[in-house]
């Protein structure tokens, strides 16, 4: 017999989830003028880096609005968090500016879905979207801004 995790559990993953997400959102304008000469990304066009990511999370998030319910929650939590690991590796390779917008728009494909999907139980969705909603305050209080 399989044990199910709690629904304690489940409200941490996906505040842990959204915590990593909007943490490595926050962590890319502060650090571009760190990465901009390396890259050979000029300080104006700092501003595209993160606007792509938000714009593709936007897009996503309601895409997927319309069909991501037919899917098993868990399952299409874990392949958006997947896909934004990969991404946001990719960006850690990228090579210039092209390729490291490209890495941020994949990011914000998957990262949209990711915040957007709670893994609770129907009853419980209203008491696990407010237990998540705190998060990205917390994550931005503890973004490199706040150092």
């Amino acid at each position: 017999m399989t044990r199910q995790p709690s629904e304690r559990t489940f409200i941490f993953l996906i505040g842990a989830v959204q915590f990593v997400n909007i943490l490595d959102f926050v962590m890319v304008l502060p650090l571009g003028p760190f990465f901009a000469g390396p890259l050979g990304i000029a300080p104006s066009r700092i501003g595209f880096i993160g606007a792509s990511y938000t714009a593709a999370a936007a897009i996503s998030g309601i895409a997927c609005s319309f069909f991501l319910d037919r899917f098993d929650r868990r399952k299409a939590l874990a392949v958006a968090v997947a896909g934004l690991v990969v991404a946001t590796a990719l960006g850690g390779l990228s090579a210039g500016f092209g390729s490291l917008i490209s890495a941020r728009v994949l990011a914000g494909l998957f990262g949209g879905p990711a915040t957007s999907s709670p893994a609770t139980a129907r009853t419980a969705r209203g008491r696990g979207s407010s237990g998540c909603s705190r998060v990205p305050s917390c994550s931005s209080a503890r973004s490199p801004r706040s150092l």
